[in-house]
């Protein structure tokens, strides 16, 4: 068994009534449904390599088509919005980055240097999501790179999150992994 899928079997059984906790509910589902040696392995492979031992902050920011034209559904959480929480953190901390956004690679990487992580994924260089883009990589790589993304935050020792499926996947690979969702505090802030 690889040590990713043991990561998710090893957790304690589910109450009676797991309706209570949602995310407990659906980690129960992931762990009954989801055995994919060769996810599993491409995640252990890259944890192993780049993360273990490290003190790791997840920060997921979406982007592109979610937050900007005309089929938007969020307001976008500005970069130095979501910089000045990671600020706060210790120096110690190291940010594994999943975005659909190279700007905001860049940025992270300029403004915390030697403390940013992130995987290989395509991303966008413009406003276009890249899941709608006429790019040259495959759906099914597209969706393997995301499913990459949601479980190395999930093995995060704490995770930024704006609005997104993708980080809420996290929550549910790892139902005990503490978040803020940075879109909602940011909108409580703009609307006061």
């Amino acid at each position: 068994m690889f040590p990713s899928l043991r990561f998710l079997t090893t957790l304690p059984p589910q109450p009676q009534n797991s309706v209570k906790n949602p995310r407990r509910a659906a980690n129960k589902l992931i762990c009954k449904h989801l055995s994919s040696p060769y996810i599993f392995g491409l995640c252990d492979e890259f944890y192993n390599a780049k993360m273990l031992g490290k003190k790791l902050v997840g920060v997921h920011y979406r982007g592109t088509d979610k937050v900007m034209g005309p089929d938007r559904e969020l307001d976008r959480v500005p970069y130095d919005f979501v910089f000045n929480l990671l600020d706060h953190c210790s120096s110690e901390k190291v940010f594994f980055i999943a975005t659909d956004e190279e700007e905001f690679i860049q940025k992270a990487t300029r403004r915390y240097p030697n403390r940013v992580i992130f995987t290989n994924a395509q991303r966008s260089s413009d406003a276009h999501s890249v899941h709608f883009s006429k790019n040259t990589i495959s759906p099914f790589d597209l969706g393997l790179q995301a499913i990459l993304d949601a479980l190395l935050l999930s093995r995060c020792d704490f995770l930024y999150r704006c609005d997104s499926n993708l980080s809420l996947a996290s929550l549910f690979f790892n139902y005990k992994l503490k978040s803020i969702n940075m879109t909602k505090k940011y909108l409580k802030i703009i609307q006061k």
